[in-house]
């Protein structure tokens, strides 16, 4: 037997998306910068409402995800749940933190 069948079947018995997979000897984890529902996010544009959500230390959460695929990524368009108000945003920016923290991903957000 050949070592590359021998990798070949230590990737398909490999469980899903969260845990690292062998792939050709390289280990490697998924990407972790989309956004999907109740991801916490910073507000980024300099208007009245995220000024106040940001200082009160209540961030705005995503509530919808526009379009087919309930991920999403930088430019696409969501719903967010801000002060207790629902308004339309686009995502500007979303990126895995260098330090190891408690917070899994750093998104932002520009609000319409």
């Amino acid at each position: 037997q050949c070592l590359l069948g021998a990798a070949l079947r230590i990737q398909a018995a490999a469980p899903a998306a969260g845990c690292c997979v062998c792939r050709n000897w390289i280990s490697t984890t998924p990407r972790l910068d989309y956004i999907q529902r109740r991801t916490r996010l910073r507000v980024v544009d300099n208007s009245e409402l995220g000024r106040r959500a940001m200082e009160a230390g209540k961030p705005p959460r995503v509530m919808h995800v526009y379009g087919k695929k309930l991920k999403a990524a930088t430019g696409d368009m969501v719903m967010v749940a801000i002060l207790g108000q629902k308004r339309r945003g686009f995502i500007v920016g979303a990126r895995r933190p260098k330090v190891p923290s408690g917070r899994s991903l750093i998104a932002t957000i520009w609000c319409c």
